[in-house]
């Protein structure tokens, strides 16, 4: 009822219920940006809305890696608690782990998954399950994050091709990863803001381009 017009008044229902701060600013600048002359006609943009609809609705994002690398140690650190189990015995994490995080304002589902292993008969059958229901699930996904380090090279399962990706190096002070890094993060930093933080960074970009977020138009968030 204290809405001057319908855009503003979609704009306070939608930010009652939009899952990242990033967009509560970018959803109060819109009345302003629809009296604009033309504003109908700069809106019109698919990709732009689909991309800016992240702000509303939890991307996607799945963690897949050999095991024994760091995985649910980063997952931890992102995530600033104990979701994942860590420890140095191959298959701890027999399924997949769920998660939500704050990506530097934008919030994403983020799925951990069992490490896979370059040979299937050394894997248990429940194993074997798990990283199947886990690969179903990240056919779905928004952004695969590919992790490696020095012994492990960045691994794309079969099916997940055309899902864009983002190649985390682990463990950087045992020496550069087998697959070439978009981004690096230690085992000393890894477990601290500094590390998580490079990681959570490089997830919103991919995500939500700065070019994106800075793009004046009017936004069709409806």
């Amino acid at each position: 009822p204290e809405a001057s017009d319908e855009i503003e008044a979609r704009a306070l229902d939608v930010i009652s219920r939009a899952s990242s701060p990033l967009a509560v600013e970018l959803l109060l600048d819109q009345p302003r940006r629809w009296r604009e002359p033309r504003a109908h006609e700069s809106a019109r943009d698919t990709q732009r809305e689909l991309i800016l609809s992240r702000l509303l609705r939890p991307p996607l994002v799945v963690g897949i890696g050999a095991t024994n690398i760091g995985k649910s140690t980063l997952l931890n650190a992102m995530a600033g608690a104990s979701v994942a189990i860590v420890a140095n015995e191959p298959g701890t994490t027999r399924d997949h782990v769920g998660v939500l995080l704050d990506a530097r304002g934008l919030v994403v589902r983020y799925l951990d998954t069992p490490g896979l292993r370059a040979a299937a008969r050394e894997v248990p059958d429940v194993e074997q399950a798990a990283i199947a229901a886990s690969l179903e699930a990240a056919r779905h996904a928004d952004l695969l994050l590919l992790l490696t380090d020095s012994h492990a090279p960045a691994i794309i399962p079969p099916g997940l091709d055309g899902i864009p990706t983002l190649v985390v190096g682990l463990r950087g002070d045992l020496g550069p990863p087998l697959t070439a890094a978009e981004v690096h993060v230690s085992r000393l930093h890894v477990e601290g803001a500094e590390g998580a933080s490079v990681v959570l960074e490089a997830i919103r970009r991919r995500l939500l381009p700065d070019d994106v977020l800075s793009d004046p138009r009017p936004w069709r968030f409806w």
